[in-house]
């Protein structure tokens, strides 16, 4: 729905409009960013707008977005409500975004000429929310499930998968930190279980250091035997790793 009410006598104009259910997929009819092979139909979009000024400057008017939801086979993004005093160019509000059941490898994909290491079967499924203040840095907490990670020999792949517990991040000025002591595997039990934490920290996007640690390493007994070649249970007390 479009609505415009342009008052003649004082040069000002009023502007509301919806969108409802609009699919993602027409973004890449406006941008060449997008991979021309990526699929966006089963993702949607809606929003409220609401934007007043001067007619003669319309691209310098306040705009008021609200309401805005993502929702569909990459998961679920919402936005309660953001302004943009001098229109879309210039400084925006503090906003939140919630995040519910995004699918990371399928995010991933929406990044040019990234692509998922061999070692990780899936990135997991992330639940969070990303603070955005008005000069574009983030504050980012959450939680991942289901990160699968692949061992493999002789021509057989089997899998763990990691969850991520209580980890956050932040990216302020082209420079990220993201951490967790949540490290452990999902089926932690008596004899499989993981302990640990890691932490990414980046000097600009071309370079980053990440250290991490495990602890009480044990994997599953299918696992364990693929990375042996024997009947043997695969236990480490303590691993680091930095990179």
């Amino acid at each position: 729905s479009f609505q415009l009410v342009d008052r003649v006598e004082d040069d000002k104009f009023q502007l509301q409009a919806e969108l409802k259910n609009v699919s993602l997929s027409l973004l890449k009819s406006f941008s060449d960013e997008f991979p021309k092979d990526l699929n966006l139909k089963s993702n949607w979009l809606g929003m409220k707008l609401y934007s007043e000024g001067s007619s003669k400057a319309i691209l310098n008017s306040s705009v008021q977005l609200k309401d805005v939801l993502v929702n569909g086979d990459l998961g679920e993004l919402a936005i309660d409500d953001v302004n943009f005093p001098n229109g879309f160019k210039g400084v925006h509000s503090d906003f939140q975004v919630k995040m519910r059941a995004l699918d990371l490898s399928k995010i991933v994909e929406l990044v040019p000429d990234f692509k998922t290491p061999k070692q990780l079967d899936s990135l997991g499924i992330l639940d969070g929310q990303i603070d955005v203040d008005s000069k574009g840095a983030l504050a980012l907490n959450g939680q991942v499930k289901g990160v699968e990670v692949v061992f493999s020999a002789k021509g057989i792949r089997k899998s763990e998968k990691l969850n991520i517990g209580k980890f956050k991040g932040s990216w302020v000025e082209n420079k990220f930190l993201i951490e967790s002591d949540g490290l452990q595997l999902e089926s932690q039990s008596e004899n499989q279980s993981l302990q640990g934490y890691f932490r990414i920290k980046s000097k600009g996007m071309k370079q980053f250091d990440m250290e991490a640690e495990l602890n009480d390493v044990q994997l599953s007994q299918s696992v364990s035997e693929l990375v042996t070649g024997a009947d043997k249970k695969v236990t480490v007390d303590k691993l680091a790793l930095k990179l």
